[in-house]
């Protein structure tokens, strides 16, 4: 039996609230992942990322794409069956990238998968318990910092009469950090913690002794990643099979990982972290928007929202193919449209209602007004 598997097996099942523990870790990691995908959804319907605000967003966004990138690092440490095909996987995207695919293998990984699996484990322990953790504190630090140098985005029309005038900006009104948040944050702290115990304590995740070790002669049925990650799970199985001679020319790699699990989702991410410098804003704006009074920027997000979750469904073939009766072949097709039409559809309808009510109304968005901002600065 594989070390890293007695080793994960003995926690489990030997270890005083071992198999706590674990399934603890394994639900707060779900929860951090959404919790900052909520976080980030309110932050861009809101307009929060807006000038002088952008740098904040990124390092949020850099803190979500990493995150996503410690739970792929974390796959493999069990060495199960079911995380053993995960990671392979991850391996053959890192090496699918034009060129310098094997030099990124040895680099982050430390050697090829699963025949160097004692070069690997190390490495990912050594990412997952310890480097990563360490940039994400550092980066959640700088998050911070930035939020208690630059203050939080007000909420629109919040001012009291016995507030500063909703005109002036130099003041940010809220909620005190001692002793109002500090009691509010420590509520919420047990709650997440009574929660989380909870779901540990009766729902379990990934027992490993179903799996078994790992195999290299066998795939387990049903492999797939986390919830957080089948958007690209959804690309890899979506991007199409001929590329007319393209992957000779760039050094024989796979492209359908290359694709799918590096272009695409780079893409995506890029669209993400650059997304206040699309939506720019050229004077500060210190209050949140109305994003129903925000048609442009509103649309593009529920068509995004719309994408990843098509992508996500993608990523489900196998399931959609067993609830619906229709071969997963015959699905690709159906899929692949879906990516790309459903998020145009939504966009396009959100876009049209709230236009259709901005020029019923003829208003103007608060936070711009707020800030001296006309409609064509929107």
């Amino acid at each position: 039996m594989p070390a890293a598997f007695a080793s994960v097996l003995r926690i489990t099942y030997d270890v005083r609230f071992g198999m706590f523990v674990r399934y603890l870790h394994h639900w707060a990691s779900y929860l951090f992942i959404a919790a900052m995908t909520l976080h980030m959804l309110r932050v861009l319907f809101s307009g929060a990322y807006r000038n002088p605000r952008e740098i904040n967003w990124m390092v949020g966004a850099s803190i979500l794409f990493i995150s996503l990138l410690e739970g792929v690092f974390g796959y493999a440490l069990p060495f199960d069956e079911f995380s053993a095909t995960a990671t392979s996987i991850t391996l053959e995207i890192a090496g699918s990238v034009p060129f310098i695919g094997h030099e990124i293998v040895m680099l982050v990984f430390g050697g090829e998968w699963p025949t160097g699996a004692s070069a690997v484990i190390p490495r990912l322990f050594f990412l997952h318990v310890f480097l990563v953790p360490l940039v994400i504190a550092g980066l959640v630090g700088v998050h911070m910092f930035l939020l208690v140098r630059q203050k939080h985005t007000e909420q629109a029309g919040a001012r009291e009469p016995h507030d500063p005038p909703k005109d002036d900006q130099s003041v940010v009104v809220g909620t005190p950090l001692v002793p109002n948040q500090t009691y509010v944050t420590l509520v919420v702290f047990f709650m997440t913690l009574g929660v989380l115990s909870f779901l540990a304590g009766f729902l379990p995740l990934q027992r490993i002794a179903v799996f078994g070790p790992s195999d290299p002669t066998t795939t387990p049925a049903g492999v797939g990643p986390d919830w957080f990650l089948l958007w690209t799970f959804g690309y890899l199985k979506m991007v199409p099979s001929y590329y007319f001679g393209l992957s000779e020319l760039l050094g024989g790699v796979s492209l359908a990982e290359f694709f799918g699990g590096v272009l695409i989702p780079g893409i995506v991410g890029t669209v993400l972290v650059l997304w206040p410098f699309i939506d720019y804003s050229s004077k500060e704006v210190h209050f949140t928007a109305d994003p129903i009074r925000r048609p442009v920027p509103t649309a593009v997000a529920v068509a995004g929202i719309a994408h990843i979750m098509m992508a996500s469904l993608a990523g489900m073939n196998n399931i959609v193919a067993t609830i619906t009766g229709i071969p997963s072949g015959k699905l690709q097709l159906p899929l692949q449209l879906s990516m790309i039409v459903v998020p145009v559809v939504w966009g396009f309808l959100t876009y049209w209602l709230l236009k259709r009510r901005k020029e019923r109304e003829n208003t103007v968005d608060p936070s711009h007004a707020a800030a001296g901002l006309t409609e064509s600065d929107d």
